[in-house]
């Protein structure tokens, strides 16, 4: 049984740990659109109507990222959420293994 929770604790840091580096990653992400943007408007303002290289949006794995890529995300973070949720539950039950009732 205790090899079970450790494995388990095991599963959820690294869920955990995939979970903050999309974080950071989408922060990351956001900040570089930021500094273009700013780029932008500031190349404008000196009178040049360049735009900047669009370039296309891409997921960790750096391929495009289409809807059916950003579905397949959704769902594998559902999944990690759902796993979280249940792994919560059953240490909520720890110290009832010997209880009788």
């Amino acid at each position: 049984m205790k090899s079970g929770s450790v494995s388990a604790d095991e599963y959820v840091r690294g869920l955990e740990a995939e979970l903050s580096e999309l974080h950071w990653r989408r922060q990351h992400k956001i900040m570089e659109e930021q500094q273009q943007m700013m780029m932008m408007i500031q190349r404008r303002r000196g009178g040049v109507e360049r735009d900047v290289a669009g370039s296309a949006v891409v997921d960790e794995n750096g391929e495009p990222l289409t809807p059916s890529s950003a579905w397949r995300a959704a769902e594998k973070l559902a999944k990690v959420a759902i796993m979280k949720k249940s792994l919560n539950r059953v240490s909520d039950l720890h110290g009832f293994e010997n209880a009788r009732f």
